[in-house]
C-alpha cells in the first residue's frame, strides 16, 4: 500500500491519499486533480484536491 501525501508551502499536511497498487507515476492537472499510475492494477487513480 503506498501513501501520497499534500503539503502546503509552509510544510502543514493538508490531504493524504492511499493507493492500493504499484505506484508508477504521479501528475498535477491544471485543475488540480492527482492523477496516479497504477501499473499494478493497469489504471490510473484520479483524487480531488
Amino acid at each position: 500500500m503506498n501513501r501520497v501525501v499534500k503539503y502546503s508551502s509552509d510544510g502543514e499536511k493538508l490531504t493524504e491519499w492511499t493507493v492500493d497498487g504499484e505506484m508508477s507515476g504521479i501528475a498535477v492537472g491544471p485543475d488540480g486533480r492527482v492523477y496516479i499510475a497504477d501499473s499494478g492494477n493497469n489504471c490510473v487513480q484520479v483524487f480531488q484536491t
